[in-house]
């Protein structure tokens, strides 16, 4: 009897293969769900980088030329504006041509007549990242002096379309243009 009773103590006090598997199980599901998480934050902090960097590349541009207009037709003009910092010094990387988004695609920034200039994420930008961004610069609080948005095979130009932009309205795109007035 006293070998029976033993033999049992010893069986309840390890995990039985089935119970381990359980219990990685879950442990897996909580570990998918604390990444998943963890990868949506990372995202949208880039996001929100993103948004606020074009935020200072348009007053930046605004603040350079408020007394001068443009020289349209320049060779290289992102190349000046970086040299003018323009852009925000987390977006320059020594030995890149162009500033760079925190997905590693290139931007580059033109003159599209004197008084308007284009900011440009070029591809390939990931396709939910190019929707948000062009969702947060549009929609009813957007710069006014916002007067264009185009990702390749369609755009916003009217007033009624950059108001009504949300990202689930957005088709898949892998670059942006926005396209500002230097008077804002």
């Amino acid at each position: 009897m006293l070998t029976s009773s033993l033999s049992c103590q010893n069986r309840r006090q390890a995990f039985t293969l089935t119970e381990a598997a359980i219990v990685l199980g879950v442990v897996g599901i909580v570990m998918a769900a604390i990444w998943g998480a963890a990868s949506s934050v990372a995202s949208n902090k880039n996001i929100n980088k993103a948004v606020e960097d074009q935020a200072m590349i348009v007053q930046n541009m605004r603040s350079l030329y408020k007394s001068r207009p443009m020289k349209t037709g320049t060779a290289n003009f992102t190349e000046l504006m970086m040299k003018a910092e323009i852009f925000p010094p987390s977006m320059i990387i020594d030995g890149k041509a162009f500033p760079q988004t925190a997905w590693g695609t290139d931007v580059k920034i033109e003159p599209s007549v004197a008084t308007r200039f284009e900011i440009t994420y070029l591809p390939p930008l990931p396709t939910e990242v190019c929707a948000q961004l062009i969702a947060r610069a549009a929609g009813p609080n957007r710069d006014r002096g916002l007067t264009k948005i185009d990702f390749g095979g369609g755009g916003y130009t009217t007033s009624d379309q950059l108001s009504s932009v949300t990202a689930t309205t957005v088709p898949a795109c892998t670059r942006a243009s926005f396209n500002y007035n230097i008077q804002g």
